[in-house]
């Protein structure tokens, strides 16, 4: 009988160290699983990956190079108000002048133009009077200076429109005079107005010794500029060259 008690208390207490041990881990079907990346992703060095945000690539619009040979005309002047400043009396001075030129460049951006220019520096002959001087002293003058000058300059280009465009520029150039200046004194009894006072007619008559006839040529200009077809070009245009101008530049691709 001890014996029995003995052996049912041993398999009592050994019992509860049995159910102690945890189950068994079960595959379940269900529970999440790794999944393997796929050819291209995360595995794959060649791969790219592109941002929802990435703003798609913008057209690049190219240069549009040409080189052009133009013809030109301008309009010449020295106002009036500004022969004031040094003369009490003076004839009006008011030309038309010509030239042909050679131009290169990316016509939405900048331009190189080579210009040959033809300016008559021609006043209208009649009676100047320097400031101060009395009517007696004044000159008749008489001109068949022309000017024959090459330039440079550089124009900066700002396109409005794909064939309208803006320009700003300026540049260097040299000149050679040619012709005479000539002058001749009025008659001793002229008196206002001296714009009608009389001259010698040889007498006194003599031509003007320039001190030299080789000038230099300072330009600016700016204006407008727009492209008829995709051969030629047509320039409205106004500046300083020596003297005021305004005038049309018209250009055919070559």
């Amino acid at each position: 009988m001890t014996r029995f008690l003995a052996a049912l208390l041993a398999v009592s207490l050994a019992a509860p160290a049995s159910a102690a041990e945890p189950p068994p881990i079960l595959d379940d079907p269900g529970s999440a699983t790794r999944l393997t990346p796929l050819t291209g992703g995360f595995d794959d060095p060649t791969a790219t990956v592109k941002k929802d945000d990435e703003d798609p690539d913008e057209p690049i619009v190219a240069d549009r190079y040409w080189d052009v040979v133009t013809a030109h005309s301008r309009w010449v002047t020295v106002p009036g108000f500004l022969l004031d400043l040094l003369f009490a009396d003076h004839t009006e001075f008011s030309n038309v002048g010509a030239g042909i030129g050679y131009e290169f460049g990316a016509r939405d951006r900048y331009t190189w133009v080579f210009e040959l220019d033809w300016t008559p520096i021609v006043p209208t002959a009649g009676n100047w009077r320097t400031d101060g001087d009395p009517p007696a002293a004044a000159t008749y003058v008489e001109s068949s200076l022309q000017l024959i000058a090459f330039d440079v300059s550089y124009k900066r280009q700002v396109p409005l429109t794909q064939d309208f465009r803006y320009f700003i520029g300026g540049g260097l150039g040299v000149g050679i005079l040619v012709g005479d200046l000539t002058f001749a004194e009025v008659l001793p009894l002229c008196e206002e107005p001296v714009s009608e006072c009389a001259h010698w007619r040889s007498a006194t008559t003599e031509s003007a010794d320039l001190p030299t006839r080789v000038i230099p040529i300072l330009q600016f200009s700016t204006g407008f500029e727009l492209d008829i077809a995709d051969t030629v070009m047509i320039r409205l245009e106004a500046g300083f060259r020596d003297v005021l101008f305004a005038g049309m530049t018209l250009g055919v691709r070559m």
